[in-house]
């Protein structure tokens, strides 16, 4: 389970894939929606949004969030 820390705004200031110790109660599920920029720079090889690129945009102040009221369950 990936987690993120957020700034004012939705904007993702640290990206998280499965921490060891409670971050925060965030977590990365839903929809995602790619600037065509975005789109651009990832290679054309096997990737980990969570792990290879999801850290690099929130590093880089290009991931943003929205955060949704109510109750998850996690169907995988």
């Amino acid at each position: 389970m990936a987690s993120h820390s957020t700034e004012e705004g939705g904007r993702v200031a640290k990206f998280i894939e499965k921490p060891k110790e409670f971050v925060t109660n965030k977590v990365n599920a839903g929809l995602y929606i790619f600037n065509k920029t975005i789109i651009d720079r990832i290679e054309l090889k096997p990737h980990f949004l969570e792990r290879d690129i999801f850290p690099k945009l929130a590093d880089e102040g290009q991931l943003y969030c929205l955060p949704l009221r109510g109750f998850w369950m996690d169907l995988g």
